[in-house]
């Protein structure tokens, strides 16, 4: 588990938080374990050096206090905000963890392959973007796949159908959808649809 340095930081303007992304700050909240949120900083270079390393967002890592040993914990990075153009860092969340405890959190879902369905002229229809999670800290998966190679016209693949590694509880029900493949309307389809609609109103009108 790879280390960050941290030190508190006093709540101010955003004029304050401003000039600490200039020196190379990122003003961040330290949270959770039913104790007081903590606003902090962290290095920016700092973070993104080990985003590198770690190929993830989902990252427990040990945050260390020099000037206040006693705030030292393990904590998860909840939350980066990045600005929307420059990309920089301009704030993050941290939770606290205890690695001996399991936690619940969502995770992404990211469709893998591509559907035979969209092969066939079909389109995709992705109504589920992430599910709830129970693993160890030190156990959260940055995503959940699904593979859709063999998915159809006409099909659905749910909750049950995700790939989920050992360790990994999925909570959202699994029944739940989260993809279907849909048959393109044509435009003869629509025609007859909007003729059949205003054959029902003129008879309601009747």
């Amino acid at each position: 588990m790879q280390t960050l340095k941290a030190k508190k930081r006093a709540l101010g303007s955003g004029s304050i938080k401003t000039n600490m992304r200039l020196n190379g700050g990122v003003p961040s909240v330290l949270y959770g374990e039913a104790k007081e949120a903590l606003s902090i900083e962290v290095e920016a270079k700092a973070v993104e050096k080990l985003l590198r390393e770690e190929g993830s967002s989902f990252i427990v890592l040990q945050l260390d206090f020099e000037d206040a040993p006693e705030l030292n914990t393990p904590a998860l990075v909840k939350e980066i905000q990045r600005h929307p153009v420059k990309s920089n860092l301009l704030h993050m969340d941290f939770m606290r963890v205890r690695l001996d405890e399991r936690i619940h959190l969502p995770v992404p879902v990211i469709l893998v392959g591509r559907a035979q369905g969209v092969i066939d002229g079909g389109v995709i229809d992705q109504q589920l973007r992430e599910v709830q999670v129970e693993c160890l800290a030190a156990e959260v998966p940055e995503h959940l796949e699904l593979d859709v190679t063999t998915l159809g016209l006409g099909g659905t693949l749910h909750v049950a159908d995700l790939a989920v590694p050992e360790g990994v509880t999925v909570l959202t029900e699994a029944g739940y959808a989260i993809v279907s493949i849909h048959a393109p309307r044509t435009a003869k389809g629509d025609e007859e649809a909007d003729a059949e609609d205003a054959e029902g109103g003129a008879a309601d009108e009747s």
